[in-house]
């Protein structure tokens, strides 16, 4: 999370603060002059200390949120309010971030530091498309292979777990070789992928969609690539807005169309970016049958 994540809801800073060791939250106006002054600063602080620990940085626009300023009594901008595990510590105001700046260099000696093996997200053998943010590391390991599902699959690709697959595709030519380490899409271009991850989320069912829940659900997030999104690896980078990924066990990811009139979609890997939390036996889920 290089730049302060945008709050669009009461809701949605909760769980950022409910989820977060330590975070900053700044109330702004567009309109004005000392907002904007303190506007550089406060994504400088981001940058800096997002990967120090855990320490989160959020940003929420008067004007438009007025609700969330009634709660923390906020009249004034620009204002700096600061949790710590969910708890109100102090308020701050004015474009000097200073004082701010002090008291998460204090933190970040305190708050816990990612282990050696967390920050190495890139180990021998394992294959990235993209750069990692700093903080993050790769995650993928968390996947329960053996629980995901692949709809509409072309039976003559790849099985799923290629798609988590440590070596790089084979079509960059450091992967595989002639194997088919990829998956495809059968009779038309939507695919639907299923992952179950390794949580601590207390979870005792797990129920899948189908496609026709798919194309009628609200989705958490949308997205839509082109062709400026990848890069020279053929890699795309999809930032998620993170307040809404805190607490995730499972992922559903429906490739709704493929690009203008194509037949069939292809994926060759996916890449998990984040933060894991502690292992669980999976043993313990149990799958809702179709009945």
């Amino acid at each position: 999370m290089a730049n302060p994540v945008e709050i669009n809801s009461l809701e949605e800073l909760r769980e950022l603060l409910q989820g977060s060791h330590a975070v900053v939250v700044k109330f702004y106006l567009d309109d004005c002059a000392q907002s904007q002054q303190a506007k550089s600063t406060f994504q400088d602080l981001s940058r800096s200390f997002t990967s120090a620990g855990e320490i989160r940085f959020a940003q929420v626009n008067n004007a438009l949120h007025q609700d969330i300023c009634q709660v923390y009594k906020v009249i004034t901008t620009p204002a700096f309010l600061v949790f710590r595990n969910g708890e109100f510590v102090s308020r701050l105001g004015g474009a000097d971030l200073e004082m701010v700046q002090n008291l998460l260099t204090t933190w970040s000696k305190e708050l816990p530091k990612k282990s050696k093996e967390d920050e190495d997200s890139t180990g021998d053998g394992v294959w990235n498309g993209a750069e990692i943010p700093r903080g993050y590391g790769d995650i993928t390991e968390q996947v329960e292979a053996r629980g995901c599902e692949l709809l509409n699959a072309d039976e003559g690709a790849g099985p799923v777990r290629v798609l988590f697959d440590k070596s790089g595709p084979g079509a960059l030519g450091n992967g595989k070789g002639s194997s088919k380490d990829w998956v495809q899409s059968g009779s038309d271009d939507q695919l639907l992928l299923f992952v179950p991850l390794h949580s601590t989320v207390k979870l005792h069912t797990l129920q899948n969609m189908d496609f026709d829940e798919a194309e009628n659900a609200d989705a958490i997030q949308s997205i839509t690539l082109t062709q400026s999104d990848w890069n020279d690896n053929g890699t795309a980078s999809i930032g998620l807005r993170f307040v809404k990924f805190i607490k995730t066990s499972s992922l559903i990811i429906f490739i709704q169309s493929g690009e203008e009139d194509a037949e069939s979609v292809r994926i060759d890997r996916v890449r998990l970016i984040g933060e894991a939390g502690v292992m669980r036996k999976m043993q313990k889920l149990q799958k809702v049958s179709d009945e």
